[in-house]
């Protein structure tokens, strides 16, 4: 939402000021449509990945033209990554390369568990 009306974009910026990393989101399902300005990456003086949604339902051609949208953005071609929440295509490389462990997963579906446990109380 904040892509999509001009007039929030600051407020991404002043988002972005703590990140350590920004991710430029794409669905590959979303034919033709892109929120990303050309070179927009190049607002953000932190390190920048992109991630290809929805690749279980997207043809190999809507995989590319969401790829070339992010390319334009100014995301890195070898910082674009593939991926499927639905069936965890592409989720191991994502994870190597942000630097999340096994280790880590645990200790964050522990904690949602902790949490949800307490909410029920």
């Amino acid at each position: 939402e904040y892509l999509e009306k001009k007039f929030y974009r600051g407020a991404l910026f002043v988002a972005a000021a703590e990140a350590d990393l920004m991710v430029f989101m794409q669905s590959a399902a979303d034919k033709d449509t892109t929120y990303f300005p050309p070179m927009y990456s190049a607002l953000f003086p932190k390190p920048i990945i992109g991630l290809v949604t929805k690749c279980d339902i997207a043809t190999p051609e809507q995989i590319e033209a969401a790829k070339v949208a992010l390319y334009e953005a100014g995301v890195p071609a070898e910082k674009v990554y593939v991926i499927s929440s639905v069936t965890g295509e592409g989720f191991d490389v994502l994870l190597d390369e942000i630097g999340v462990t096994d280790e880590d997963i645990k200790e964050m579906r522990e904690a949602e568990r902790l949490k949800l446990l307490e909410e029920q109380e």
